[in-house]
C-alpha cells in the first residue's frame, strides 16, 4: 500500500514539474521572430509574398495553441483584388509532450473567417497558378527550409529530418512534408470567383468545413455546410488515408453524399494517379431530383462514371424521369476546349404528360387554331441560344412509343443530332405518327441567331393520328367515318434573339392536304372558344343539316414573308354538297387577322343561294379578339344584283364565281403539289367566264349603293327570306346553261 502511494506521489511530481516546464517554454517562446522565415519558405515556393501583419503567439491553456492573426497572400499582378488569400485568425493547437522536445505534431486548426478570391483574366490566365519552382527544386526548398527551422531552434533536428526524407521520396508532398492535422475547420469563408471571359460572379459562402483523420493511416472524413450564390450545399465524404494519399497507393476510395440545389448525389469508387497529376476514377454515381425541383419532374439517374481529366464515359446509364426509363451510354471528351458528348440514348416510352411537374395537356392544337392569346402564340422569351456554346455533341436516341397524351402517341422514334460550334442540326427526326410517317430536319445557329424547320409528313390517317377525330359509335360529333390521309410540308425559317422575333421574320411555306373522306358533322369537341368554332356556326356545320359529307379533297396553304402568313385561296374544302374556299392573312407582327370565308353548296336550288347570301363572312380583329361579320361588299354585290334584274342574271354570276368547281387545285397552284388536284374543266371555265361581265359591272354600283343605303347584318339577314322567289327564277336560269 504504502509502495502505491509512494509511486502516485512521484508521477504528481512528475506531471507538475512537465506542466511546470511547459508554461516557461510557452511564456518565454517569442514566434514572431521566425514570421520572416514563414514569409520567405512560403514565397520560395509558390512565389507570392506571405505577410502576417498580426501577432503570431502561443496561448496558455491546457492545450497550447499557436495563434496568427491577419494573414494575408498576395494575389497575381493583373487580379482585380489586392489579395488572393486573407484569414482573419488561424489557431493551431499543438500536441504537448512533442512540443516540449522541440518536435511538432498538431493536434487541430481552426481557420476563421477566411477571404479567398479567385479570378480568371479574359485572356485565360487564372490566378491559382504559381510562378512555383519545378518539383524537385521545391523539394531541395522544403529541405533547406526544415534545415534553417531547426537550425533556428523551431524545430529539432529528428522532426527536420523527417520532413527532408519524406519529400525526397514524394516531392509533390512539400507542403505537407513532416506533419498533419488530426481535425482542420473552417469557419465563415467567403470566396469569390470571377469569370473575366464570361463576366460572371460566384460567392461561396462556407458556412462550416471539417476534416478529420486521427492518424495519417487513417480515413479522412469531411463534412460541410455552403451557400452557392445564395443556394444550399451541403454533404459529407470518406476518403483514403493521408500517406495512402501521398505514397500515390493505387485504388484510393472515395465515398461522397452532397446535396446542392435540391439535388442529392452519391458517389462510390476509387481514384487513381492523385499525386502523379494523372487522375483517374471509377466511381458508381447516383443522382436524385425531387418533384418539383427546378420546376421539373422527379429524376433518378445511376450510372458508372470512367475516366480521367481527358475523357469521361458514363457507362450503364439508367435515367428514369417519373416512371420513363431512358438507358443508353454518354462519353465525353474534355481534353479541347470544348467538351465533346457523345451520346446514345434508348427508350421503350416516354410519356410526355408526367414529365410535367403539374401535368398538363402535353398536346394542343396550333395556337392559331386552338386559341385566341396572342401572348401564348409567339411570347417575347428570350431564347436561349447560349446553351448551344457550351459543348460539341452527337446525339441518337430511340423510343418506341413517344405518348403525348391520351389521344395522341407516336410510335418508332428516331433522332440523329449533331451540335457543333454552336450549329445544332436534327438530321433526321423520323417516326411513325398516324399510321404514315414524319420527317423533320432542322438547325438552329446560335451567333447568327437563326432556325430552320422542315418538316415531312405522308399517309397520316387523321382519326388515328388523333383519336377525337374518329366517330365513336352513337356519336354525333364531328369527325372522319373513313379517309382522312393527311400529307403535309413545312419550311420555315427565321431569324430573331427571342420567339416573338423569331415569328415577325418567318419565311417560307406550309401545305397541309387531306384526300377523300368521309365526314360527320357535328360539334368538334377539340375545339372551343376561338374564332374557328365561331366560323362553323355561322356555316353550321356544327349542326347535322346533313349528317355525312363526302369530302373530296381539303387544303390549308399558307405562304409566308417576314411574318406575315397570307392564304391565297389557300383553304379549300371540296365536298359533294359543300365548298369553300377562303382568303386572308395572319400578320404575326401585329397579331392583326383578316379570312374572308366564301361557302357554296353544290347542289343549287333556292335554300342554298339564300343560305350563301347569309353566309358572306369575314374573319377579322386580332388573335386576342376576332369578330365574325358579314362581308359587306359580297352581300351588296348579290343585292344590287337582284335589285337591278329581279334575281336571275347577276345574283347567279357571283355565286356560281364564288363557287371554285375546283378549290383543292387553286389553293395548291404554284407549289409542289399543283398537279395532286385536276384543273377545272373546259366547260365549267367557259361558264364562269361568261358571267364574269356581269360580275364586274355589278362592281362598279357597290359604292353608290353603300352611300344611298345602309345595310346592317341583320338587314342582309332579313333580305335573305324576300330572295326565294328570286332564287327560284335563278335555279331556272341556271339549268338553261
Amino acid at each position: 500500500m504504502r509502495f502505491f502511494k509512494l509511486l502516485f506521489k512521484i508521477v504528481f511530481v512528475l506531471v507538475v514539474l512537465l506542466l511546470i516546464g511547459g508554461y516557461i517554454f510557452i511564456r518565454t517562446f517569442d514566434l514572431n521572430k521566425y514570421k520572416p522565415l514563414i514569409a520567405q519558405i512560403t514565397e520560395e515556393q509558390i512565389g507570392r509574398k506571405l505577410a502576417i501583419n498580426g501577432d503570431a503567439k502561443l496561448g496558455i491553456s491546457l492545450i497550447p495553441t499557436l495563434v496568427l492573426n491577419d494573414v494575408e497572400l498576395q494575389n497575381a499582378d493583373w487580379a482585380s483584388a489586392p489579395f488572393m488569400v486573407k484569414v482573419e485568425q488561424i489557431e493551431i493547437k499543438l500536441s504537448v509532450l512533442p512540443l516540449l522536445k522541440k518536435q511538432i505534431e498538431i493536434d487541430n486548426v481552426t481557420i476563421l473567417k477566411p477571404q479567398i478570391n479567385l479570378e480568371v483574366a479574359k485572356n485565360g490566365l487564372n490566378n491559382w497558378t504559381f510562378e512555383k519552382p519545378d518539383a524537385q527544386t521545391a523539394a531541395q526548398n522544403v529541405e533547406q527550409a526544415a534545415q534553417k527551422a531547426a537550425e533556428s531552434g523551431l524545430v529539432d533536428d529528428k522532426t527536420a529530418q523527417k520532413a527532408a526524407e519524406m519529400v525526397k521520396n514524394n516531392p509533390k508532398s512539400a507542403l505537407l512534408a513532416g506533419f498533419a492535422a488530426q481535425h482542420v475547420s473552417i469557419e465563415n469563408g467567403t470566396l469569390i470567383y470571377v469569370d473575366g471571359q464570361s463576366g460572371s460572379t460566384t460567392e461561396v459562402v462556407l458556412n462550416s468545413f471539417n476534416l478529420k483523420a486521427p492518424t495519417m493511416d487513417s480515413m479522412i472524413d469531411v463534412d460541410f455546410d455552403a451557400l452557392v450564390n445564395g443556394q444550399k450545399i451541403n454533404g459529407t465524404a470518406s476518403v483514403g488515408s493521408l500517406n495512402a494519399l501521398l505514397g500515390n497507393k493505387p485504388n484510393y476510395p472515395v465515398k461522397a453524399n452532397v446535396s446542392a440545389y435540391g439535388v442529392n448525389a452519391q458517389v462510390n469508387g476509387v481514384l487513381n494517379g492523385i499525386m502523379s497529376g494523372n487522375i483517374a476514377f471509377d466511381l458508381a454515381t447516383q443522382v436524385y431530383n425531387p418533384e418539383g425541383n427546378f420546376s421539373a419532374p422527379k429524376v433518378n439517374l445511376s450510372t458508372q462514371a470512367k475516366g480521367d481529366l481527358k475523357a469521361v464515359t458514363l457507362a450503364n446509364l439508367v435515367v428514369d424521369v417519373n416512371g420513363n426509363v431512358i438507358t443508353g451510354q454518354v462519353k465525353a471528351d474534355i481534353s479541347g476546349k470544348l467538351p465533346f458528348v457523345d451520346a446514345t440514348l434508348n427508350s421503350d416510352k416516354i410519356d410526355v404528360a408526367t414529365l410535367m411537374p403539374q401535368p398538363k395537356a402535353a398536346f394542343a392544337l396550333p395556337a392559331i387554331i386552338a386559341s385566341a392569346q396572342a401572348s401564348e402564340l409567339l411570347p417575347n422569351d428570350k431564347i436561349p441560344y447560349e446553351f448551344l456554346n457550351y459543348a460539341n455533341a452527337k446525339a441518337l436516341l430511340n423510343v418506341k412509343s413517344l405518348i403525348v397524351n391520351s389521344d395522341l402517341s407516336l410510335q418508332n422514334v428516331a433522332l440523329n443530332a449533331s451540335l457543333n460550334n454552336g450549329v445544332l442540326f436534327i438530321s433526321p427526326l423520323t417516326t411513325e405518327l398516324g399510321g404514315g410517317k414524319l420527317d423533320m430536319n432542322a438547325s438552329v445557329n446560335a451567333k447568327a441567331q437563326t432556325v430552320a424547320l422542315k418538316l415531312h409528313g405522308a399517309n397520316i390517317i387523321l382519326q388515328k393520328l388523333y383519336t377525337p377525330l374518329a366517330v365513336q359509335p352513337n356519336s354525333s360529333n364531328f369527325g372522319f367515318l373513313d379517309g382522312g390521309v393527311l400529307d403535309l410540308d413545312i419550311d420555315l425559317a427565321g431569324k430573331g434573339a427571342t420567339v416573338r422575333q423569331l415569328g415577325d421574320s418567318l419565311n417560307g411555306q406550309v401545305i397541309v392536304i387531306a384526300g377523300k373522306s368521309t365526314v360527320q358533322t357535328g360539334k368538334l369537341q377539340i375545339l372551343s372558344g376561338n374564332f374557328v368554332t365561331q366560323i362553323l356556326q355561322a356555316l353550321r356545320l356544327d349542326k347535322n343539316v346533313d349528317k355525312n359529307i363526302n369530302m373530296n379533297c381539303a387544303v390549308v396553304r399558307s405562304d409566308v414573308k417576314n411574318g406575315v402568313f397570307t392564304f391565297p385561296k389557300g383553304i379549300a374544302f371540296n365536298g359533294k354538297k359543300l365548298n369553300l374556299v377562303s382568303d386572308g392573312k395572319l400578320d404575326l407582327n401585329n397579331d392583326k387577322i383578316d379570312f374572308t370565308i366564301h361557302p357554296y353548296s353544290g347542289e343549287v336550288i333556292d335554300v342554298n343561294i339564300a343560305q350563301a347570301i347569309a353566309s358572306f363572312l369575314k374573319v377579322k380583329g386580332t388573335l386576342q379578339a376576332p369578330k365574325i361579320v358579314l362581308d359587306d361588299a359580297q352581300a351588296i354585290r348579290a343585292l344590287v344584283g337582284v335589285a337591278a334584274t329581279g334575281g336571275a342574271t347577276y345574283l347567279g354570276s357571283q355565286l356560281l364565281l364564288d363557287n371554285d368547281s375546283s378549290p383543292c387545285y387553286t389553293a395548291l397552284k404554284g407549289t409542289p403539289y399543283a398537279t395532286r388536284f385536276p384543273a377545272p374543266s373546259a366547260t365549267n371555265q367557259a361558264t364562269q367566264a361568261v358571267y364574269q361581265g356581269a360580275s364586274d359591272a355589278v362592281n362598279g354600283g357597290i359604292d353608290a349603293v353603300k352611300d344611298t343605303a345602309k345595310f346592317t347584318e341583320d338587314g342582309v339577314k332579313d333580305t335573305v327570306n324576300g330572295l326565294k322567289d328570286a332564287a327560284k327564277g335563278l335555279l331556272n336560269s341556271f339549268k338553261r346553261q
